[in-house]
């Protein structure tokens, strides 16, 4: 008799869950119904209300320690030039233009021209340059803190790995000791360089 409460238990869980799951699928299908209607600044009014992407982004900021300020004044750029557009078609294709433009200015640039990139680990990937710096290289950082299980904490230190090798002469990692009134550790990716 204990075993079938046990799974009627496990049942209900599982049919709870279902309809937990359905209710989302079904907000999510009612949500994109309504964004196909709209024009774009509507559709990306809709997105930050009705959605729920300032409250996301409010909480992000939170959780990584950003200013929320400055997300939100790149989503009120992104809102206002969406006013340029008829649809999301239209814009897509800008974006993919414009991009395309923006590759092209860069593969025309000299290599001796002076300058600094501000890259992350990902976006560094492929490039090489003479000197690097790689910020705060400390614990929560680097690794990041949401990094829990073997295979994230490997995808970090791949990842530091990327960077480290992106410079060809000289290469500068920095530890903050302290940062906002909280004692930060070194990344244990230094310490393993270290050992090398």
């Amino acid at each position: 008799m204990r075993k079938a409460d046990l799974s009627l238990d496990a049942v209900r869980r599982e049919c709870a869950d279902k309809a937990y799951v359905r209710e989302k699928i079904d907000k999510l299908k009612y949500d994109l119904n309504m964004i196909s209607k709209l024009n774009m600044p509507a559709a990306v009014k809709y997105i930050r209300k009705a959605v729920g992407y300032d409250d996301f982004l409010t909480k992000y900021a939170k959780d990584r320690m950003l200013d929320v300020d400055g997300l939100f004044d790149i989503l009120n750029e992104i809102e206002e030039a969406s006013k340029e557009f008829e649809s999301f078609a239209s814009w897509k294709t800008h974006i993919k233009e414009y991009s395309e433009a923006l590759k092209l200015k860069k593969k025309n640039q000299s290599e001796k021209e002076n300058g600094i990139s501000l890259l992350t680990f990902h976006a560094a990937k492929g490039m090489e340059f003479d000197t690097v710096f790689i910020i705060d290289a400390s614990e929560d950082y680097t690794p990041y803190w949401q990094a829990e299980d073997s295979a994230a904490i490997e995808e970090e230190r791949r990842m530091f790995y990327v960077a480290v090798t992106r410079a060809k002469n000289r290469l500068f990692i920095l530890h903050a000791k302290d940062r906002l009134g909280r004692v930060r550790e070194k990344s244990r990716f230094i310490k393993e360089l270290k050992k090398l």
